[in-house]
């Protein structure tokens, strides 16, 4: 999805009606402060957000997400409650301001984890868990 609009909740009905989805790559969309990537049938196996402006938070519970990329040009606070088969996370964030620390909660929640990037151009990063 490139320059869609899903400020008004199309993004919960694309992941609740596209039962066989693997990938999703959301680039440059108009989407709501918070997205929740979540669904009790979620076959979502890669996810790429890209530069979607007015996005602050991202909450992700993916029995199946192997990947997970976001670049923003903000930095948002990512969420990751249940994604045991994440192998890949990839964060970059070029906004100013604290950087969310992520790393207590993938230790917890991403026990397959193989690759992790974090990149920023601020230098504060909170150090309290999220």
């Amino acid at each position: 999805l490139v320059k869609v609009p899903l400020d008004n909740g199309e993004f919960p009905i694309i992941l609740s009606s596209c039962l066989n989805l693997q990938g999703l790559v959301v680039s440059h969309c108009k989407v709501p402060p918070k997205l929740d990537i979540s669904g009790q049938c979620l076959r979502l196996r890669s996810l790429y957000i890209e530069f979607c402006p007015g996005l602050e938070e991202i909450d992700i519970c993916a029995g199946n997400l192997y990947l997970f990329s976001c670049y923003t040009d903000q930095i948002i606070r990512c969420s990751l409650q249940f994604v045991p088969k994440l192998e890949e996370l990839s964060l970059s964030f070029n906004g100013n301001g604290t950087v969310p620390c992520v790393f207590r909660e993938v230790a917890k929640s991403c026990p397959r984890l193989k690759e992790l990037l974090v990149q920023t151009k601020t230098d504060e990063v909170c150090t309290d868990a999220i």
